[in-house]
């Protein structure tokens, strides 16, 4: 059951992690756009390691 719910908190913690990142770089997007090729990754908006 430990194991379960260590799962269900690592996907939680990653969906918002994601959230997190979208948000911090639409705020780069909006404050500093000549560095967002810095910052913003080429697969940013896809999920990472969804299979």
């Amino acid at each position: 059951i430990k194991f379960i719910c260590k799962i269900t908190f690592f996907f939680y913690f990653h969906i918002f992690f994601c959230f997190l990142l979208l948000v911090y770089k639409r705020f780069l997007n909006k404050s500093a756009p000549e560095e967002r090729g810095t910052y913003v990754p080429s697969n940013g908006l896809s999920p990472v390691r969804r299979s």
